[in-house]
């Protein structure tokens, strides 16, 4: 079979006035639609920002307290060697916590009982008193056993 022997016939059909309507359908669709305003918080609300904002959320937070958060042991530590040890007496003699309380709350092992007795004893020399304070103070002594006799 040759080429020439082939009819050329136009074997496709195209329906009436359709080349007449075909500038009209193809303005119809590429018209552009009228864009609706959409705010940032309809946005947050699709899907995927719905289940990412809430796991963002929670990775920064623990970023913040695993990683970035300074150590607040020191510091705690420096408050309180701060505060003197007659405010530590009277805050725990205000208090109503009982001595049980107080041991549960000491890690004794951590204590080191050497340290405790390595505090400077100041005795008090007769050049630091006056003869006002001492008369003051026989006065107190005198008062007080008369008072609890």
């Amino acid at each position: 079979m040759k080429l020439e022997d082939i009819q050329k016939k136009n074997i496709y059909k195209v329906p009436d006035d359709y080349f007449d309507k075909l500038p009209g359908i193809i303005q119809s669709k590429v018209q552009k639609e009228k864009l609706e305003y959409t705010s940032w918080w309809q946005v947050l609300r699709r899907p995927a920002f719905a289940y990412a904002i809430p796991a963002m959320v929670v990775i920064l937070t623990a970023a913040y307290v695993f990683l970035i958060r300074p150590d607040n042991t020191l510091q705690q530590e420096d408050i309180l060697a701060s505060v003197s040890t007659e405010d530590l007496i009277a805050y725990v003699e205000m208090s109503d916590m009982t001595t049980d309380e107080i041991l549960e709350e000491i890690d004794i092992e951590s204590v080191n009982v050497d340290d405790l007795f390595l505090e400077e004893i100041h005795l008090i020399s007769d050049d630091d008193l006056t003869n006002e304070q001492v008369q003051e103070y026989l006065l107190e002594l005198e008062t007080n056993d008369l008072l609890f006799q």
